[in-house]
């Protein structure tokens, strides 16, 4: 059995690797405290100016054509200000389909006009959200936000890879070269092969066979 040969070599030290870390820790806390006053002040901005471009402005992409914010974090301001912005928009349309559930192509969050209804019922809530100073998008999203994504059907993926590393015009490996790679790359033992060679397996039907009814004595 040949063994393998480990090539792989980090270009950092241990030192530098704890040091990145901290980077990316100091900046995670700078995102979510400049997050946390965004979602108040761009919410009083847009009530007290009737201007909502700075949040389009953050909920869209700079002069290289990228998203301001990483996903996760794009799509709970997402669903934060539609929940409180009294104008009208393309969430619906475009955009909470992946906001919601991570599901499609990110669009850019895009407010338009004032709503004169939504702003008469949305006024009293904003103005008594941000009464209190505690309240911004982390504390909401607490109580508001589930993201719904879609769970990875690895069964599923394991029969598709199978099937085209047998078929005949992709992998074209046998059965046995197949079953190797399982085996070799698991911890099946010979137990467990040998309780799914024993398991019971239903007899599929014979299409066209006539039914039999049985008929009591």
């Amino acid at each position: 059995m040949t063994t393998q040969v480990n090539t792989i070599n980090t270009t950092l030290s241990a030192a530098q690797l704890l040091a990145k870390i901290e980077e990316v820790t100091a900046a995670e806390r700078v995102t979510k405290a400049g997050l946390s006053v965004l979602s108040r002040e761009l919410l009083a901005h847009a009530y007290e100016h009737g201007d909502v471009q700075l949040i389009n402005t953050l909920m869209g992409t700079d002069d290289s054509g990228n998203f301001r914010l990483t996903p996760m974090n794009w799509r709970t301001a997402a669903m934060y200000f539609n929940n409180f912005v009294a104008f009208t928009s393309n969430y619906e349309k475009d955009v909470q389909a992946f906001a919601t559930k991570g599901r499609g192509n990110r669009q850019a969050l895009v407010f338009n006009k004032k709503s004169k209804a939504k702003y008469e019922r949305l006024l009293p809530t904003v103005e008594a959200w941000l009464a209190e100073p505690t309240n911004d998008i982390w504390s909401w999203s607490d109580e508001n936000v589930t993201m719904d994504d879609k769970q990875v059907d690895y069964l599923k993926n394991i029969a598709n890879d199978i099937s085209k590393a047998m078929d005949e015009e992709k992998g074209n490996h046998s059965a046995v070269e197949v079953l190797a790679t399982i085996i070799d790359n698991t911890d099946i033992d010979l137990a467990t092969l040998k309780a799914f060679l024993e398991r019971p397996v239903e007899s599929p039907a014979v299409q066209g066979e006539p039914e039999t009814t049985q008929v009591a004595a």
